[in-house]
């Protein structure tokens, strides 16, 4: 049990990781007022090899009665897939709009006869020197204080370090909390390069997530993603190579209001 709970641990934090750069041109925190009038919707298909297996949506609005951003993910299966391998990934999270922290996260999974349904609280004020963490499924924990959600961290890197001097091979590092535990988030910074969008011929940010070798990677460099080289900062691209093969996530759709 233990094996297989590790196991949708590693695919669901695999499957959110396509989605989680998702958030258009989200503005520096001393620009949250102007930023909160917006409401975004992406679109992805994901493919392995030529054949697409999948698509995802996310929604980004702003809460009317809190200063709160609400922020909704869904992937899944599809076509003929869907008959080997039914994947139904539901994700979201409330982030305060003045700390950019999270307020809430919610996860929910279904992969075959494998469910579950979790739902964190994170109390960021009670403590001076750290953060309690509530969790439906394993209780409360006591964890770095002003931790993030893995989908506030990856707005966190957006936000506030993307657009820092950096040059090739760089990293930054982020503690989050995900899957009821804590993951050290890493994201290198690989420079540069042009790949081809909805856009056409695409200059683009290239930057790689720092994944654990083994079962499912082949090394720790084997996801990438790619932003659009422009004050939008549009993530337009995900590839990441898999012991089974490499599996792209790519934008289709985008909407501003």
């Amino acid at each position: 049990m233990k094996h297989s709970s590790l196991m949708n641990n590693k695919t669901s934090f695999l499957f959110l990781l396509f989605f989680l750069f998702t958030d258009g041109d989200m503005l520096p925190i001393n620009r949250w007022e102007e930023s909160n009038k917006r409401m975004e919707r992406m679109a992805y298909v994901l493919k392995v090899g030529v054949l697409k297996f999948g698509e995802g949506h996310i929604r980004i609005e702003d809460d009317s009665l809190r200063p709160e951003k609400y922020i909704s993910l869904e992937a899944r299966s599809i076509g003929f897939f869907k008959f080997f391998y039914n994947a139904h990934y539901f994700f979201d999270a409330s982030r305060d709009n003045h700390s950019g922290l999270p307020i809430n996260a919610t996860r929910i999974i279904t992969q075959g006869s494998y469910k579950i349904h979790n739902t964190v609280t994170f109390d960021h004020i009670t403590r001076t020197d750290s953060s309690i963490i509530h969790s439906l499924l394993t209780g409360t924990k006591v964890v770095e204080k002003n931790i993030y959600d893995i989908l506030t961290a990856f707005y966190h890197f957006r936000d506030n370090l993307m657009d820092k001097e950096t040059k090739p091979g760089d990293e930054h590092v982020i503690t989050t909390y995900f899957t009821d535990q804590v993951w050290i988030l890493k994201i290198r910074y690989s420079g540069r390069d042009t790949i081809r969008t909805i856009y056409g011929a695409t200059p683009c940010l290239k930057f790689k997530p720092i994944a654990e070798e083994g079962r499912f990677f082949k090394d720790k460099n084997a996801i990438s993603f790619w932003f659009t080289d422009d004050e939008h900062r549009i993530p337009v691209k995900a590839q990441i190579n898999m012991t089974v093969g490499a599996i792209t996530a790519s934008l289709s759709d985008y909407e501003a209001l």
